[in-house]
């Protein structure tokens, strides 16, 4: 009995093994995928989306279907797409534009590139308020979207300088026994109930300085460098005040690379700027997946998809 089972599971095997087939089909049918990529602002008053489509096909190669208009873009009256305003259910109509007519020219490549089809608003929004992208596809009557919390303002607290100033703040890079001194800046939000901590993308600070070779005095350049001072060493959140700490001694770190040669060239430090970067939530979470990823033991596969569209995929941010 026992051989006649193992006889029996030999002979399954076998056709199991000749019955599976080696070609795996990872296309189908084409169809199309929406997409939808776009920044909102409280600053602006003109705002540009980019909503088009993403295409699969097992017919044609991707390299030529990206060539045509139509397979990238809806085509005119394709689409309905309204901005929502959820907290007060204002709807602002989006006008399917050529960004050409507007300054915004697509950059030649792969795809096509002679029209930069984009969906164009006027209007203020409120800091603060999340908003939503709806979009029907009148045609087939499907329907996608997108929802993204708005970023409010903030003021420099420290360095702070009032308007009228004539003298700007100074940013010390101190050393006491043997160890380089944080460095801090802090912000206010307008409204302390929103929490801006995962917002903080970092801290970009870029150093003017004049140029000039000794043999040659008159002929000076102004140039500059940055310095992300990101990650933080550190932040404490107060209501809406938020204090952030950079490592002094990165800060030369940062600029070790510049030649020092006293012979070849002099330099003097005109001026600094600092830029706090705040993102919003999704775009938040998409760097940090996306970091998370690339700094792992899988970093030479393919990144993890994170959107923040229904039904389809991109990041309104």
């Amino acid at each position: 009995m026992k051989q006649n089972l193992r006889f029996l599971f030999a002979i399954s095997a076998i056709v199991l093994l000749f019955g599976c087939a080696n070609e795996i089909d990872v296309a189908s049918v084409y169809k199309d995928i929406p997409l939808i990529y776009g920044k909102l602002s409280a600053i602006d008053t003109v705002h540009y989306i980019r909503i088009q489509k993403g295409f699969l096909s097992n017919n044609t190669s991707a390299y030529v279907m990206a060539k045509y208009r139509d397979s990238i873009y809806y085509k005119e009256n394709e689409l309905e797409v309204n901005l929502v305003d959820t907290k007060t259910n204002k709807k602002y109509v989006l006008e399917r534009v050529d960004g050409k007519d507007y300054g915004l020219v697509k950059d030649t490549g792969d795809f096509y590139s002679d029209n930069n089809i984009l969906y164009r608003f006027v209007a203020k929004l409120t800091p603060f308020n999340t908003y939503t992208i709806s979009c029907r596809n009148l045609v087939n009557q499907t329907a996608f979207s997108a929802t993204t919390n708005l970023i409010g303002e903030f003021n420099f607290r420290s360095p702070n300088i009032s308007p009228n100033a004539t003298t700007p703040p100074i940013i010390f890079f101190t050393k006491q026994d043997s160890i380089w001194s944080d460095v801090s800046f802090s912000i206010t939000t307008a409204i302390s109930s929103e929490d801006f901590s995962s917002n903080i993308a970092g801290i970009d600070i870029q150093m003017f300085y004049e140029e000039w070779n000794p043999s040659t005095p008159s002929n000076i350049t102004t140039k500059s460098i940055t310095w992300n001072a990101y990650p933080l060493s550190n932040m404490i959140v107060n209501s809406n005040n938020y204090e952030m700490k950079v490592k002094g001694a990165s800060f030369f770190s940062a600029f070790s690379d510049i030649e020092v040669n006293p012979n070849l060239v002099r330099r003097l430090l005109q001026k600094t700027k600092v830029k706090i970067r705040i993102i919003n939530k999704d775009y938040a979470v998409f760097l940090a997946t996306s970091q998370a990823q690339s700094s792992s033991i899988s970093s030479d596969e393919a990144l993890p998809v994170y959107t923040n569209v229904t039904n389809g995929r991109g990041i309104l941010q």
